[in-house]
C-alpha cells in the first residue's frame, strides 16, 4: 500500500510540484488552507505532511499549534515549506517539534529527499 501524503499549501504551483515529484511513490492529497488539516490527516492516516506557513485564514503556525495540542505525533512527520526563512521563524518551527524545514522555492530533489527521509522512519 502506498503512503498518503497531505500537502497544505495555498499555492497551486507548489501543490503540483509535490504531486508530480511523488506520483510514483505516494498518494498525494491537497488542501489549500489549514482549516481541516487534523481531520484530513486522521482520515488519510497521512505518513507525511508538507505544510506552508503563510496561508490566508488559518496559517501554518496556527496548524502547528493545533497539532501540538491534539496530534503531537504528527509533528514528527510534518515538513514545513516556506519562503519565510529568517532565524526566528526557523527557531519557532523547530522548537515546536517539526521534522524538517525547507525554504521555498521548492525543487523536486528537495521534495524527494524530504519524503524519503520521512517515509523511511
Amino acid at each position: 500500500m502506498r503512503p498518503n501524503v497531505l500537502v497544505v499549501d495555498d499555492n497551486p504551483v507548489n501543490q503540483q510540484l509535490i504531486q508530480w515529484a511523488l506520483e510514483d511513490s505516494a498518494d498525494v492529497h491537497v488542501s489549500a488552507d489549514g482549516r481541516d488539516v487534523l481531520a484530513r490527516a486522521l482520515s488519510l492516516d497521512a505518513k507525511v505532511v508538507f505544510l506552508d506557513l503563510m496561508m490566508p485564514g488559518v496559517s501554518g503556525f496556527d496548524v502547528i499549534e493545533q497539532l501540538r495540542r491534539e496530534m503531537p505525533q504528527l509533528l514528527q512527520r510534518t515538513i514545513v515549506i516556506s519562503a519565510q526563512d529568517d532565524p526566528e521563524t526557523r527557531r519557532r518551527v523547530m522548537a515546536a517539534g517539526i521534522a524538517a524545514f525547507q525554504k521555498k522555492p521548492l525543487e523536486i530533489d528537495d521534495v524527494l529527499r524530504l519524503f524519503a527521509s520521512m517515509a523511511s522512519s
